[in-house]
C-alpha cells in the first residue's frame, strides 16, 4: 500500500467513522485561540507531525521538518473541504472506495512533488541544459 493510499484511507476514516470527533475538534476551535493547552491538544488530536516527519525523511525530502508541517496543512484542509468547502458539494459518501479515490491523487501528487524538491542552497545556478 503507498503512502497516499494509507494517508487518505485515514482522511476517509476521520470522514465517516470519527467524523463527530471532527466535528468536535471544529466546534473547539474558537476556544483554543486563547488556550495554548487546547490549541495543542487540538493540534496534534487527528494527525501526527511526528509521523509525518518520518514520512517525509522516509521519501527523501529537502526538509522533512517544514515538508511535514506542510503535509498536515494539506491534510486539514482536504479534511475540511470534504466537510464544508468545494469538495463537500460534490457529495462524495465518505467510507467508500469513491470516498478514498477523491483523496488518494491530491495526496499522491503532493507527495510525489515534496519527495522530488531540491535543496536550492546546494546548486550554485540554473540547472544546465
Amino acid at each position: 500500500m503507498s503512502a497516499a493510499v494509507f494517508i487518505s484511507a485515514h482522511v476517509d476514516h476521520l470522514l465517516h467513522d470519527r467524523r463527530r470527533d471532527v466535528l468536535a475538534r471544529y466546534a473547539l476551535a474558537a476556544d483554543a485561540a486563547s488556550d495554548v493547552t487546547l490549541r495543542s491538544a487540538l493540534a496534534g488530536c487527528l494527525f501526527s507531525l511526528t509521523a509525518a516527519r518520518d514520512l517525509m525523511a522516509f521519501l527523501g525530502a529537502a526538509d522533512p521538518a517544514g515538508d511535514a508541517h506542510d503535509l498536515l496543512s494539506l491534510l486539514e484542509g482536504l479534511l475540511f473541504d470534504r466537510l464544508y468547502g468545494a469538495r463537500s458539494l460534490l457529495h462524495i459518501p465518505a467510507g467508500t472506495p469513491a470516498s478514498t479515490a477523491d483523496l488518494t491523487p491530491v495526496i499522491y501528487r503532493w507527495l510525489a512533488t515534496a519527495a522530488c524538491t531540491v535543496d536550492d542552497t546546494t546548486t550554485s545556478g540554473p540547472p544546465p541544459g
